[in-house]
């Protein structure tokens, strides 16, 4: 419910620095919607934790963290969760430093905001629903999953290589690298941009190949996995480790 009633007024972060709109509107809608935001961000992260600590603890898990060493992060639906939580977390903050008008003066207009959005919508939604491809496909294609830790890999090296463009992005945006423009070479240095944005091309790359080889898992699964009648053995796995 509070997804519903703060996701679209929090659109007003867009509108801080323009001189068109009041004050009370951008007030509302980008600074106070926008920190409100993430009350909800922080719960959904929080019960998926929630969750998996509790079944974990009634399958025998004990002391404080004793629980994160049951997890099989081999998995390779865990290991997309795990990839998708951190990411979300990091655009979360990222998010959350545009809904403060000083702060998004310097950073909205700059590769901040590119960093941002891969952040909550590449790396915490389309991991997530990875993760939940190589449960649910192999359970109602009833086949068993193709290529089996390669899956896995494809999760971390997924997740690394957004991890690396995001820091890339942010980096830029930290030294004023902009978005949305024909050229990026007047009135700057375009010389001290180079790295930050050539290693982007490189995580770009990374993520790029993770995704490419999601897919041809996808596909090898529906037509040479091995047929079974009975659930999958990732699918099993992945509800003992949850």
């Amino acid at each position: 419910v509070l997804y519903l009633v703060l996701t679209v007024p929090v659109l007003g972060h867009h509108f801080l620095v323009d001189p068109s709109i009041g004050t009370d509107v951008k007030v509302v809608g980008g600074s106070l919607m926008g920190f409100g935001l993430g009350v909800p961000s922080l719960m959904h992260g929080l019960a998926v934790m929630g969750g998996v600590e509790a079944r974990l603890r009634e399958r025998g898990a004990a002391g404080l963290f004793g629980w994160l060493r049951r997890i099989d992060f081999g998995n390779a639906s865990i290991a997309a969760m795990t990839c998708s939580l951190l990411l979300f977390a990091i655009g979360g903050w990222s998010g959350t430093a545009e809904t403060t008008l000083q702060l998004n003066i310097v950073s909205h207009n700059t590769m901040w905001v590119p960093a941002h959005v891969h952040a909550i919508v590449v790396g915490g939604t389309t991991l997530a629903f990875m993760g939940f491809a190589y449960v649910l496909v192999p359970l109602l294609a009833q086949r068993k999953l193709w290529g089996g830790p390669l899956a896995t890999i494809q999760a971390y090296l997924y997740g690394f290589g957004l991890l690396l463009l995001i820091a890339t992005q942010t980096w830029g945006g930290m030294l004023g690298i902009p978005r949305r423009v024909a050229r990026v070479d007047v009135g700057a240095d375009p010389h001290s941009w180079r790295l930050p944005m050539d290693l982007m091309g490189v995580a770009g790359g990374v993520a790029g190949l993770g995704g490419a080889l999601f897919v041809v898992i996808m596909v090898m699964t529906l037509v040479r996995g091995q047929r079974t009648d009975e659930p999958s053995e990732l699918a099993v796995s992945a509800e003992l480790s949850a």
